[in-house]
């Protein structure tokens, strides 16, 4: 608005003075009438001449006029709120062993492995269940994505009930031979430095057997088993995450998983290990597709781990020439049938 009015003022001025003659457009300033004719140009009014030299002092105050009353400023654009965006995660819930319900605040969810997408940002109440397991939940609070990894511990035995206003009987002590002490210190020892089933003859697990030999029911040599076991669950579990699968030679999960079902042939731990191993020999031999003698090998340590497991053939009717063939010979005679 300021330049505009200015503009206007400017060449109101110059249209009315460039009319007069030249002798009154030059009377009052000589020098400015000599640099005219030297140029061959009117000089303009603006500076000098009717109105003297105030037209520039007329056009400030004006100016100063408007400034003073205030120009009309651009309001501030003030950005509209978003609206509310709920941030989501995922959640991959593992459990040893695999196959437990997954409940998530009280939610039944799936079986796991599982995974949870679009959980809400904050605290969660996980839980798992398996039959002949006990229960684990846990709290959670999550922030970014997460993978949980959780081992069910197997139910024990329950206790017999003792019938109401039966004394219980009084256990007769047996003086202990200092040989017993002998073994139980020896067999702690080869405890501590994982020598749980070799060398043959000179290991925990012999040792604590050897003292239950000659005490049946001492429970420190049974306890002693119990450790020999979760410490070849632990040790198998790290082979299994490196890889450990059914080599080298007496470090792989195999034969651990092996040793514990000889102790307890109803460990449902070892056996799942067992299954574990299997499905990742299969996981080997999907990505050997088009190496044949690899696939070959991979399907071959399966059968090893658990003969005759359905997955396994179905595994080999996929990969394997042979196993096409057979398949699509199957799948013809079912449908002229």
């Amino acid at each position: 608005m300021v330049r505009l009015i200015f503009s206007l003022e400017f060449f109101r001025f110059r249209g009315t003075f460039t009319q007069r003659n030249t002798a009154t457009r030059f009377k009052d300033c000589p020098d400015a009438t000599q640099a005219s004719r030297r140029h061959h140009m009117p000089t303009p009014r603006l500076f000098c001449g009717r109105f003297g030299c105030r037209a520039p002092l007329a056009l400030v105050m004006i100016w100063l006029l408007l400034a003073g009353r205030g120009f009309a400023e651009t309001p501030p654009e003030v950005p509209l709120p978003l609206p509310s965006v709920i941030e989501t995660l995922l959640l991959h819930v593992e459990s040893r062993p695999p196959g437990a319900t997954l409940y998530l605040d009280g939610e039944r969810l799936g079986v796991t492995p599982f995974t949870v997408g679009r959980v809400k940002v904050g605290n969660h109440a996980l839980r798992l269940e398996k039959e002949s397991f006990n229960p684990v939940t846990m709290d959670l609070e999550l922030n970014e994505d997460t993978v949980v990894d959780l081992t069910l511990d197997a139910l024990l035995p329950a206790a017999t009930p003792q019938a109401e206003g039966t004394a219980a009987k009084p256990v007769a002590q047996t003086p202990r031979a200092p040989e017993i002490d002998k073994l139980l210190a020896e067999a702690d020892k080869r405890l501590q430095a994982d020598q749980l089933t070799r060398p043959k003859g000179e290991n925990a697990l012999e040792i604590f057997q050897k003292v239950l030999k000659l005490a049946a029911d001492l429970p420190e040599a049974k306890q002693g088993i119990v450790r020999v076991v979760e410490r070849l669950l632990a040790m198998a579990r790290d082979d299994l995450d490196n890889w450990r699968l059914s080599r080298p030679p007496g470090e792989n999960a195999l034969e651990k998983y092996r040793a514990i079902l000889q102790i307890d042939a109803d460990n449902p731990l070892a056996k799942a290990g067992l299954e574990e191993i299997v499905d990742r020999l299969l996981t080997l031999a999907r990505h050997a597709r088009g190496n044949g003698k690899k696939v070959e090998a991979y399907l071959r340590q399966a059968e090893e781990v658990l003969p005759g497991l359905p997955r396994i053939a179905e595994t080999r009717a996929s990969l394997t020439p042979k196993g096409m063939e057979k398949s699509t010979a199957l799948q013809t005679s079912t449908s002229h049938n």
